[in-house]
Order: C-alpha cells, then structure tokens, then sequence
C-alpha cells in the first residue's frame, strides 16, 4: 500500500482552499444580471419637479408592478416612455429608467 506524504495533503488542501475561496470572492464581486423590459404607466403623481409612477410590465411569465420616482421634465422629454430594470433572480426587485438613462 503506498503511504501519502502529509506535506502534500496540506499543499493539496491549501490550493484547494485558495481556489475556493477566490472563487468566493469573485462571485461577490459578480453584480446580479439585470434585465431590461419595456414599462406601461397605470399611475402617476406630481411630486415638485418629479413624477411618482406606478408601472405594469412583464417578467417571468407574470405580469408585475413597480413604483419609483423619475425628473418630470425628462420623462416628458424622451417621449413618457419607461423601462423597467429588474433582476434575474428575483423580478419583483425593480427599478425605472427612462430611454436615455444609464443602462441598468
């Protein structure tokens, strides 16, 4: 029977805790996938120089419903037109954009 030598069982099991552990480490650094979908106001609200908006759109299959408040001026600029950002995982987690927003 051939005996293993208890330095390359440490060296082994160090890399591979290293490995993991930047593998870790990246997945934290990794922001969430977000998509983009097209938005329909069902509400608004006059808020000073913003909007309050509610906004229908479709994701995962379901329709959903997100709120948020967006520079009035600017929406009536780019055409009221909304996009709606909202992540992979959890599609109710979401956020407006107008057309010439950043990117989500």
């Amino acid at each position: 029977m051939h005996k293993v030598n208890p330095r390359f069982l440490l060296i082994a099991g160090l890399v591979l805790l290293l490995a993991a552990g930047a593998s870790w480490w990246w997945q934290g650094r990794t922001p969430t996938p977000r998509l983009m979908t097209a938005g329909s106001v069902t509400a608004s609200q006059p808020d000073g120089d913003s909007l309050k908006l509610t906004v229908k759109y479709s994701a995962d299959g379901a329709q959903r419903t997100a709120t948020g408040t967006v520079n009035k001026a600017a929406f009536e600029w780019q055409g009221r037109t909304i996009w709606v950002c909202y992540e992979i995982d959890d599609p109710s987690a979401a956020t407006l954009r107008l057309p010439y927003d950043p990117w989500c």
